[in-house]
């Protein structure tokens, strides 16, 4: 999770003048709200700058299952694996969620950018690392914590809150189908979470989300912990996977017994 929202802004002038500066190939394009700028399977001809707004990045099954796998924001790349020899084609599909301002640059344009100039290099670099951070959290997420933690840290990290020194910001009022993708749950279950972030304080929302700093309430809670009340405190209680362990090991400790008997 980028931990200084400032430092980003600085990173941000930066990339956007060494592509300016160095490659004349480099156009201003813009999107309008849901709309492709890419699709999965397309040749990764270019790379893209996103100077303002949102995109989501889809990836789709052979059986037409669809599943949002990142969300970006300004300052962010998007189809950046374009450099790479080997993958031609697009992996995934991206797509505004918001009005969309991007810096398009073509792959060989970009791979004179890295080659020949080290600032812009090691700004690119750090990007890549610190995505490859946030795909690695989002994998732990997955597998460790309950579903409204992993929403939490979406939000958190959406609104670029990585500290508690900055109090609130704003993210674009994403659907509850597509927050439940990126989660990995049911629209349902991003409605009552969501439902009582908000009567705690933590978001608030309308025409944009409001992301609070106390949201950092919920990561800090205990990792097997789920919001049991509306109260402002969260009390230790089995989440279903606790369950379903403990049933395993009731349940194996009884075909023990039957065994040996």
């Amino acid at each position: 999770m980028n931990s200084d929202p400032t430092s980003c802004s600085v990173h941000k002038g930066q990339v956007e003048s060494a592509l300016l500066r160095s490659s004349p190939e480099a156009t201003f394009v813009c999107f309008r709200r849901k709309r492709v700028i890419y699709s999965q399977g397309d040749t990764a001809t270019c790379a893209f700058y996103l100077q303002e707004g949102h995109v989501k990045l889809t990836v789709a099954t052979m059986q037409g299952e669809e599943g949002v796998v990142a969300l970006l924001r300004e300052g962010d790349f998007i189809g950046e694996s374009c450099v790479a020899h080997d993958l031609p084609v697009r992996t995934t599909s991206a797509v505004t969620v918001s009005d969309c301002r991007l810096i398009r640059i073509d792959r060989r344009s970009l791979l004179e950018r890295l080659h020949q100039e080290k600032d812009f290099s090691d700004l690119f670099l750090s990007y890549v690392i610190r995505r490859s951070n946030e795909v690695q959290e989002h994998l732990i997420d997955h597998l460790f914590n309950p579903a409204e933690k992993r929403l939490a840290r979406i939000l958190l990290s959406l609104a670029r809150l990585g500290t508690q020194a900055y109090s609130e910001s704003t993210i674009p009022a994403l659907s509850q189908e597509t927050l439940a993708e990126m989660v990995g749950t049911s629209r349902p279950r991003i409605s009552i979470f969501m439902n009582r972030f908000k009567k705690l304080g933590f978001v608030d929302y309308g025409p944009m989300i409001k992301v609070k700093s106390s949201l950092f309430t919920v990561l800090a809670s205990n990792k097997s912990s789920v919001i049991t009340s509306d109260s402002d405190c969260y009390s230790v209680h089995p989440t279903p996977l606790d369950l379903r362990q403990k049933r395993s090991r009731r349940e194996s400790s009884s075909w023990e017994t039957a065994t040996s008997d």
